[in-house]
C-alpha cells in the first residue's frame, strides 16, 4: 500500500523520520518514494490495523492516507479520472495548501468534479475523505484512513497533569523522542532522568513497561502521581543516581531522556562534562546490541560523549524556550 502521511511543519526532519522510527518499531517493512517538509509517501507492506496503530503512535503527522495520486496541479483532473475511489459510498474533498500560487476552491473544484460523478457529495459523513496536499509544484492525492488525535497532546500539557515543576517538554516532543527509540508495546522502556515524568507518561499510554530513574525523590515521587493519574501501571522508578541505574535496569530496548542542565534541573553540583559522559556511559551499558537511545543534551560539544559509547544517527536542534536550543541526538548501540 502507497501511504501518504499528512506532516506537519515543525522541527526539520524530524516528522519524516519520526514515521520511518514507528514503521520500523512496528517491524512494517516500507521504501521512502517521496519525502519533504510536507508530506511522506512509502510504499508499506500494511493493513488498515497497522496504519491505525501508526496514527496512534504519530505526534508530527495530521493524517494518513492511502496515496492515490501525485501530479502536477495543472493535470489534476486527468489524473483523478484515472484513479478512481473504491465502489460505492459518499464523498468529501478536503485541502491542505501549501502553496504560495494555487488557490484551494480551484483544487477541490478539480477533484469534485471528477469524483461526485459516481459518488454523492457528503461533506458531513462521507464514506470516502478525498484529500489533497498541495505545493507550488505537486499535488498529492489520497483516501483518508486514519487521523492523528494532535488535540490529546494540548490536554496532557503539564498544567493538566497532578504533578510538574519548572519548565516541562511538550508532550507531542516527548512523543516523537520516545518514537524516535523504536520501541514497541510491550517492550522495556527507560528514562533515566525522568523529572516528573512527561516522557515516561507518552511512552505508557502507547503501552510500554516503562523504568525511570532520577538522582531527586521528590521527583520519581512526582512522576508516580502523573503516571497513575493517567492509568499507566507498568512502571518502576527509582530514586537514585543515573551510574547505578544500571544496577536496577541492565537490560532494555529503547531509551529516551533529557540529560539535567544546571537552570530548571539539577546537577548537584556536578559539572556537565563529567555527568553526561558517566550518563552515555550508564545508557550504553542498559541499552540492548541493535537498540536506540535519544538524548537531549545542552551543547552540541557534549555530542561527541556519546559518540565514545554508541553510533549517532541523527540530531535535532530544537529551541526549548527563548534562552535555551537543545540538541536531540538519536545513537544506536
Amino acid at each position: 500500500m502507497e501511504l501518504l502521511f499528512e506532516l506537519l511543519k515543525t522541527i526539520p526532519d524530524l516528522p519524516t523520520d519520526e514515521v520511518i522510527a514507528c514503521l520500523d518499531a512496528e517491524r512494517i517493512t516500507h521504501t521512502t518514494f517521496q519525502k519533504s517538509a510536507e508530506v511522506l509517501v512509502v510504499n508499506a507492506n500494511a493493513t488498515l490495523p497497522d496504519v491505525r496503530r501508526l496514527a496512534a503512535r504519530l505526534s508530527h503527522t495530521s493524517v494518513v492516507d492511502e496515496l492515490l495520486f501525485s501530479c502536477p496541479p495543472s493535470e489534476l483532473s486527468s489524473f483523478a479520472q484515472a484513479h478512481p475511489l473504491p465502489a460505492g459510498g459518499s464523498c468529501a474533498v478536503r485541502v491542505k495548501n501549501r502553496s504560495t500560487r494555487h488557490h484551494s476552491e480551484r483544487i477541490i473544484d478539480a477533484l469534485a468534479d471528477v469524483y461526485s460523478q459516481y459518488h454523492p457529495i457528503n461533506l458531513q459523513t462521507p464514506d470516502h475523505e478525498v484529500r489533497a496536499v498541495v505545493t507550488d509544484d505537486v499535488v498529492y492525492v489520497g483516501r483518508r484512513l486514519a487521523e492523528v488525535d494532535t488535540a490529546a497532546f494540548e490536554l496532557r500539557k503539564s498544567q493538566y497533569r497532578p504533578f510538574f515543576t519548572g519548565i516541562t517538554m511538550h508532550p507531542r516532543l516527548a512523543r516523537a523522542l520516545v518514537n524516535l527509540s523504536r520501541v514497541r508495546a510491550g517492550e522495556l522502556f527507560c528514562d533515566p532522568f525522568c523529572g516528573s515524568g512527561g516522557i515516561l507518561l507518552e511512552a505508557g499510554l502507547m503501552g510500554m513497561t516503562v523504568i525511570g530513574g532520577d538522582v531527586e525523590s521528590k521527583m520519581t515521587t512526582g512522576c508516580t502521581k502523573t503516571l497513575e493519574h493517567y492509568g499507566i501501571s507498568k512502571f518502576q522508578l527509582f530514586p537514585t543516581d543515573i551510574g547505578k541505574l544500571p544496577e536496577y535496569v541492565p537490560d532494555v530496548d529503547g531509551i529516551a531522556t533529557d540529560f539535567p542542565y544546571g537552570r530548571s534541573t539539577t546537577t548537584k553540583g556536578e559539572e556537565r562534562m563529567q555527568l553526561y559522559e558517566r550518563s552515555f556511559r550508564a545508557i550504553a551499558s542498559m541499552l540492548k546490541p541493535g537498540r536506540y537511545a535519544v538524548c537531549g543534551v545542552s551543547e552540541k560539544q557534549f555530542i561527541a560523549l556519546g559518540e565514545k559509547y554508541l553510533t549517532l544517527q541523527a540530531v535535532y536542534d530544537i529551541r526549548a524556550h527563548r534562552s535555551l536550543t537543545r540538541s536531540f541526538t538519536v545513537f544506536k548501540k
